[in-house]
């Protein structure tokens, strides 16, 4: 056993405490090491007294069984030395530098070595996340006791693999920070997880994952990324007015928050325009928000799905604003139904096949307020009514208004515009909620 013991943890495993031997080490670190890859980082560890075995599976060996028994660690290395050493083999990982075999134990030594270093815990969990990174058949039992919540994840571990790939500037996520294997592979986690809520959200989809936990390990992974904090709020804000319920307000002032980064972007400024207009008394001033957002949609031009979509909920904010502005007995004006067709064009631009039942809700909306030819417009209002979409109440509303020869009697026009309150009253507009009631009691009374 002393024997084993020997040969796995002979002489030469720790760096020697002389202060001279790791001034040279330093000189040594800062300037030959620097640019090297995995195979000659190797052999210059062995040079400044880390002599590492001759395989390359006993060494793979020895740094799995260290791994799996902490108790081996006997000795600490000199403070300075060993985390200049995890420094520079988490660099050489993120750089991509050990692709030959010796890389496969390098980064679990660095992890080995920052493992006897004294108060250092944030310097274990990265080398442990950089051995896991070169590592990837066993990441998941290297990184079992990280407590990462979105590490485990499995976009999380799409990010593992995959933090390298995208690594440059993107809209959704802040620059990448150089040599943090933890900032990276959470940054791609939050681009792989934004991108995925984005695109399962777009108007008239069917939700296929959890976007709210999605969400939620988004702003857990790094509280200080203010661009994914505030587009994680978009797409929690998309997911409260699509499910009906009424738009919360620390969410709204968080939208309105837009990051000094983001100003330039206009899909950004659209979306911060089309939130807005919930708040805007004026009918007037909500409009020209609402006109003002369509021509910022119109100068994106990114055929990214994920842009696409959120281009779509932009315009579904839109046009959700039009027909509730237009949605009374006055007529609205030319320049206004223009503006809506206008808002139209730009969705069928889009060409997102999975959005088109909700572009008929809101083309259908459009002919009821143009008055276009009856018989097609029943046929689309007959499907749109039947949709699920908080939307199809103000479509019932419309055309109990507009088209009352359409919808069929009395029963049916009452029993509409009662399910079209009941949709109002549970997303807060209460004063449509109380018109579609006094509409329908003003029928009941008549009849």
């Amino acid at each position: 056993m002393l024997m084993v013991m020997a040969f796995f943890f002979g002489r030469g495993r720790g760096a020697t405490r002389d202060r001279a031997k790791t001034r040279r080490t330093k000189q040594f670190l800062e300037s030959e090491m620097a640019g090297c890859d995995g195979h000659r980082c190797r052999e210059l560890l062995c040079e400044i007294g880390y002599a590492l075995p001759a395989n390359r599976v006993v060494f793979l060996l020895r740094e799995l069984v260290t791994f799996l028994c902490p108790a081996f660690l006997l000795r600490k290395d000199a403070a300075f030395e060993a985390t200049a050493l995890v420094h520079h083999l988490q660099s050489l990982v993120m750089a991509d530098m050990v692709g030959d075999e010796w890389g496969m134990a390098l980064p679990l030594f660095a992890y080995n070595l920052a493992r006897r270093l004294p108060a250092r815990e944030s310097l274990r969990q990265k080398s442990l996340l950089a051995a896991a990174m070169r590592m990837r058949w066993m990441s998941r039992f290297l990184l079992r006791g990280v407590g990462m919540a979105w590490l485990k994840h499995p976009l999380g571990q799409r990010a593992l693999s995959q933090h390298h790939v995208r690594a440059g500037e993107h809209l959704f996520v802040s620059a990448p920070i150089r040599d943090d294997p933890v900032a990276s592979v959470s940054r791609s986690f939050r681009l792989h997880a934004l991108e995925t809520a984005a695109t399962a959200l777009h108007p008239g989809s069917e939700l296929r994952c959890d976007s709210e936990g999605l969400l939620s390990l988004v702003a857990s992974s790094d509280p200080t990324d203010e661009r994914s904090l505030w587009w994680a709020a978009v797409l929690r804000l998309a997911l409260q007015l699509r499910s009906g319920q009424p738009a919360s307000e620390s969410l709204l002032r968080q939208v309105q928050a837009l990051p000094a980064s983001l100003r330039h972007d206009p899909l950004c400024r659209a979306l911060l325009l089309a939130s807005r207009v919930r708040a805007v008394v004026s009918s007037t001033d909500a409009l020209l928000l609402c006109n003002r957002a369509a021509e910022l949609v119109a100068l994106c031009n990114s055929n990214d799905d994920a842009m696409k979509s959120l281009q779509l909920i932009a315009l579904d904010w839109i046009l959700s604003a039009r027909t509730k502005l237009c949605a009374t007995p006055v007529q609205p004006n030319e320049e206004d139904l223009n503006a809506f067709e206008g808002d139209l064009h730009l969705w069928r631009r889009l060409q997102v096949e999975q959005a088109r039942t909700k572009l008929q809700l809101h083309e259908t909306s459009l002919r009821l307020l143009r008055g276009a030819c009856p018989t097609r417009t029943k046929w689309m209002l007959e499907r749109s009514l039947s949709l699920k979409d908080p939307d199809a109440a103000t479509l019932k509303m419309l055309a109990a208004d507009r088209a009352k020869e359409l919808v069929g009697g009395k029963t049916r026009l009452e029993e509409l515009l009662r399910q079209a309150a009941a949709v109002f009253e549970k997303s807060g507009h209460r004063l449509l909620a109380d018109q579609c009631v006094e509409r329908a009691r003003s029928i009941v009374i008549a009849s």
